[in-house]
């Protein structure tokens, strides 16, 4: 369109311009929207998915304690002495370092839950602080005496990241593990 248009004209070229690329704008938006759901969806059913593996397990823990009653004294006994065998974690990491046993932080917006996998279908749970670094998931993971030190590294599924040596120093929060993660703990054959 060139030199003076009529506005009449001119509203009908642009109107006319509107319903033929209208259909494309409107289906690249419904395309990113749909996007958008679907991202939602899939973060929704994987916390559902975490939630409810979270609750069985704990359900199944509740339910070994019962049958159980408590652990006895020399099955304490034992499990204190694994850790002294393979080196323990304040000789480890030196006093200072050494992971809390048992202990964690109360539950809050600055509190990080990870729920760790290990290759024989067992699971452990632990609360973090937010400012934590991943090298206390680490610790706390050898402090468990089930596997030997230095011997694997902890792996989110999805999306896939592997948290080896060189993200050690990174907080929870930098390594996206905050406010809840699932880690697989893959043992290294070396």
């Amino acid at each position: 369109v060139e030199g003076p248009v009529p506005s009449e004209a001119l509203i009908e070229i642009l109107q006319r311009a509107v319903e033929e690329q209208g259909s494309a704008l409107m289906n690249e938006r419904l395309g990113k929207e749909d996007g958008i759901l679907s991202n939602r969806r899939l973060r929704e059913e994987q916390d559902t998915a975490y939630q409810a593996a979270l609750r069985a397990d704990q359900e199944r823990n509740r339910h070994t304690q019962m049958q159980s009653g408590h652990v006895s004294k020399t099955s304490e006994d034992k499990e204190r002495k694994k850790p002294a065998e393979k080196g323990s974690p304040s000789q480890l990491y030196g006093k200072e370092n050494a992971p809390a046993d048992g202990i964690q932080p109360e539950k809050g917006s600055n509190v990080t839950q990870i729920l760790i996998r290990f290759p024989n279908g067992d699971r452990k749970e632990h609360r973090f602080l937010c400012t934590d670094k991943v090298r206390s998931i680490y610790k706390y993971v050898d402090s468990l005496g089930l596997v030997t030190v230095g011997s694997y590294k902890l792996i989110a599924t999805f999306p896939r990241r592997e948290y080896g040596s060189e993200k050690m120093n990174l907080t929870l929060t930098e390594a996206g593990l905050h406010p809840q993660a699932s880690l697989y703990l893959n043992v290294s054959n070396k």
